[in-house]
Order: C-alpha cells, then sequence, then structure tokens
C-alpha cells in the first residue's frame, strides 16, 4: 500500500509539465521545489514515485553543464539510465555484504531466496 504525501497527484502532474525532453534541457530539483513552494526531499520523493509506481522514465544528471531531472529522450540516455541504476544496485549490494561479512555471491543466494519467497506470496494473494 502506498502512502501519499499531501497533494501527490497535484504534484506529480506539476512536475511531468515541467520536466522537459532530453539532458540538456534538465530542471533542478531545488528549481522544481521553488516552483512548486515545497522542499527538495518532497520533490525526490514524487520523483521516485512517478518512477517506480508511474513508469515515468526520469533520469538525473550531475554530470553536466546542466544538472538536475528530465525525460528520458532516446535509447543513449536510457542507456546511461540503466548504467547508472546498475551502478548504484551494486554498490549497495556491496555495502550489505560488507555489513553481512559475507561475500556478493552469499548475498545474491539469499536474495534470490528471499524473492522466491516474496513471489510465492504474491501469487497467493487475490
Amino acid at each position: 500500500m502506498s502512502t501519499n504525501l499531501p497533494d501527490e497527484k497535484y504534484l506529480k502532474d506539476r512536475i511531468f509539465s515541467m520536466l522537459k525532453p532530453g539532458i540538456d534541457n534538465a530542471v533542478k530539483g531545488k528549481d522544481l521545489a521553488d516552483a512548486l513552494n515545497t522542499d527538495l526531499r518532497t520533490i525526490q520523493r514524487i520523483i521516485q514515485k512517478m518512477r517506480i509506481e508511474d513508469g515515468i522514465p526520469i533520469a538525473a544528471s550531475c554530470k553536466t553543464s546542466n544538472p538536475g531531472y528530465y525525460l528520458i529522450s532516446d535509447m543513449f540516455e536510457l542507456h546511461e539510465y540503466y548504467n547508472a541504476l546498475y551502478h548504484r544496485a551494486i554498490m549497495i549490494l556491496y555495502a550489505l555484504s560488507r555489513c553481512k561479512k559475507i561475500s556478493l555471491n552469499e548475498l545474491f543466494a539469499q536474495l534470490k531466496l528471499k524473492l522466491e519467497n516474496h513471489n510465492a506470496m504474491d501469487q497467493r494473494t487475490p
């Protein structure tokens, strides 16, 4: 179950209307927050929900002269976005394996079991 932020639909609609396709049209999170009279963390949460719940291809760039959020507009940007997500996921899993003092392979085996159990429970839910 999703917890809705105040005026979440409004914020999603407004953010979507403010984002433009392509990395060259990136909009800073602070600019979005200022325009919508909210804080940066709320913008980040809403964008994350838009990515996960709504499947909107929103990327973020901090390596360009115009950092910020933008709608993915071509296969190159999509590939870059995939690579960034993959790298972030691996780094998180590596940190977790170090905390648990186990190898990445052992962690992957544990995660596989948890995912299989989770999927089995999902299939039983009406």
